[in-house]
């Protein structure tokens, strides 16, 4: 459901919770609480009760002792629920533990899903490049010896991403390289109806595109990746979508005509009331990225004031949850602004 359907995820978590009260908890129970708390989470936004519920799954698992369901459901948590609430490093360990267990049961295809998690979330959680790549590649092997095709593609487009941030291909933008191809496996998602890897591949060419200053191929990444966000619903890169689209966005505003501008502030605001929303509840993941694009919106409005004190901020924000990428962001896009305003010794200490 999640990955092909995941308007019928819902609906299926809905039924199996029901069924739980009805009758009693069955041993798939925890999975499914899990999955009321990703929706509680991630599509509602009740992230307090979410957590809650998400908790009450773990310790349902731990009550029942049903060895399959002890590694599923911590996965589960993890990926979708656990960074709503905490550090996005607090869910690495889990997820190799994860591993681990999965190994020893027997189940190798949610050991290729922790092995993934693991290295999709450690890109994002502000660890330096060579020791994500380093982590990367040895969940590489381990995903092939278990011949799990989908996590093993999903891995690959990981350490693409990395690959290319390291300057490693000729066209940082482009997800085609020593590991992965972006048009066979664009192609691929396709045919398999693979919206949870389409959403995804859109969205690492909407982070690469804006890195690298391609504006509008970005900002055209962004309008493809939401289209299929739905199946991404939860997890770490879907708030990062929010974070990023805003970015892309006011990044082609000044070029744009008066009454597209309107429909991207539009659109910024609404990005900026759910990533302010999640910054209350886990604000060292979300606070810094919510400053950076007040920052951005109030360059673009001329609101130099506001500019300056949001930069300083996002900076500070991310320098103190430990996440390097955006505080490199962050200092560039503050460089740029004084430079536009012909202060080169102030841009020059960004």
């Amino acid at each position: 459901f999640y990955f092909a359907a995941p308007e019928l995820f819902p609906l299926a978590v809905f039924l199996g919770v029901k069924l739980s009260v009805k009758y009693g908890n069955a041993p798939g129970s925890s999975i499914l609480y899990n999955g009321y708390g990703t929706i509680l989470c991630g599509g509602i936004g009740d992230i307090k009760r979410g957590f809650e519920i998400g908790r009450q799954g773990l310790r349902l698992t731990e009550k029942l002792n049903t060895k399959s369901f002890e590694a599923e459901a911590p996965l589960l948590f993890n990926a979708f629920i656990k960074h709503w609430k905490k550090h996005i490093r607090e869910t690495l360990k889990p997820f190799e533990i994860g591993f681990q267990k999965c190994l020893e049961i027997g189940d190798f295809e949610w050991a290729a899903n922790n092995a993934y998690c693991y290295s999709y979330y450690f890109y994002f959680a502000g660890i330096e490049l060579f020791t994500i790549e380093q982590n990367i590649s040895k969940y590489n092997d381990a995903i092939k010896k278990l011949e799990q095709k989908t996590f093993l593609i999903y891995n690959q487009r990981a350490w693409q991403v990395v690959s290319n941030l390291m300057g490693y291909n000729e066209d940082p933008t482009i997800l085609t390289g020593d590991v992965f191809d972006e048009k066979r496996i664009l192609k691929l998602y396709q045919e398999e109806n693979n919206r949870s890897g389409t959403c995804g591949l859109y969205l690492d060419k909407l982070i690469l595109c804006y890195l690298f200053q391609q504006y509008d191929r970005a900002a055209n990444n962004a309008t493809n990746a939401e289209k299929h966000l739905v199946a991404i619903t939860g997890m770490v890169p879907f708030a990062v979508f929010h974070f990023y689209d805003s970015l892309a966005q006011l990044a082609v505003f000044p070029g744009t005509p008066k009454t597209n501008q309107k429909r991207i502030l539009r659109k910024t605001a609404q990005n900026q009331k759910k990533i302010k929303k999640w910054a209350y509840h886990a604000p060292m993941n979300h606070l810094h990225k919510w400053q950076l694009v007040e920052a951005e919106q109030a360059r673009v409005l001329e609101k130099d004031g506001k500019a300056i004190t949001f930069y300083k901020q996002a900076i500070a924000g991310a320098k103190e949850n430990q996440y390097i990428q955006e505080e490199a962001l962050a200092n560039e896009l503050a460089a740029k602004f004084y430079l536009e305003k012909g202060e080169t010794e102030t841009a020059r200490k960004y």
